[in-house]
C-alpha cells in the first residue's frame, strides 16, 4: 500500500478539497501519515467524507487508526455512497471495528480492505 507522509498543511489542503467536492479529486492516498484515532485531522476527514460525492478511492493504510476512528468512518460511509475502494490495511482496527465498517459498507460494489 503506497502512501507518503505528508505535511499537516498538505493533509489539510486535501481535506479542504474533499469538503469542497473538488471534482478532480477522485483518488486520495493518505497512507503512512500517522493520523491516529481521534484527532482534529481525522475529525475533519470524516466530516469531509460525509459531504463528498466525487472521491471513489481512499487509502488510509498504516495510520495507527483504531476502533474509534473506524466507528466515525462507518458513520460517514453510511452517508457517502460514492466511495468504492477503501484501504485500511496495517492499522489497529479490531474485529469489532472491522465489523462496524463492513456493516456500513453494505452491499455496495467495490473493495473494502481492513
Amino acid at each position: 500500500e503506497g502512501g507518503q507522509a505528508l505535511l499537516e498543511v498538505e493533509l489539510l489542503a486535501y481535506i479542504t478539497k474533499l469538503s469542497e467536492n473538488d471534482p478532480y479529486l477522485t483518488e486520495l492516498d493518505l497512507g503512512h501519515n500517522q493520523l491516529g484515532d481521534s484527532t482534529e485531522m481525522t475529525g475533519a476527514l470524516v466530516t469531509a467524507l460525509r459531504a463528498n460525492f466525487s472521491l471513489t478511492r481512499l487509502n488510509l493504510s498504516y495510520n495507527k487508526i483504531g476502533d474509534a476512528f473506524a466507528a466515525d468512518l462507518a458513520g460517514a460511509l453510511r452517508v457517502n455512497s460514492t466511495l468504492t475502494t477503501l484501504s485500511l490495511v496495517g492499522n489497529e482496527i479490531t474485529h469489532r471495528g472491522e465489523n462496524n465498517l463492513r456493516n456500513a459498507w453494505g452491499a455496495r460494489d467495490g473493495f473494502l480492505s481492513a
